[in-house]
């Protein structure tokens, strides 16, 4: 039981002490954003996606997986 409240309290202070969890710190390890692996990939925001889903103009990622 001990350790499960350390493992969280070390997980607590890295993110939000240290900020492990940050797009910043990511870039420092080395690591490379969507935007910078994918630059011609434009994102859609939820609220576009959503209002596309109830006109009816989505389409699904997968056609052949059947529901």
């Amino acid at each position: 039981m001990h350790s499960r409240i350390l493992y969280t309290l070390e997980y607590m202070y890295s993110k939000y002490v240290r900020g492990d969890n940050t797009p910043e710190y990511a870039e420092y390890l080395g690591y490379l954003s969507a935007a910078e692996l994918y630059p011609d990939f434009k994102p859609i925001a939820f609220r576009g996606f959503l209002e596309e889903l109830l006109d009816g103009k989505a389409h699904r990622p997968y056609p052949v997986l059947s529901l």
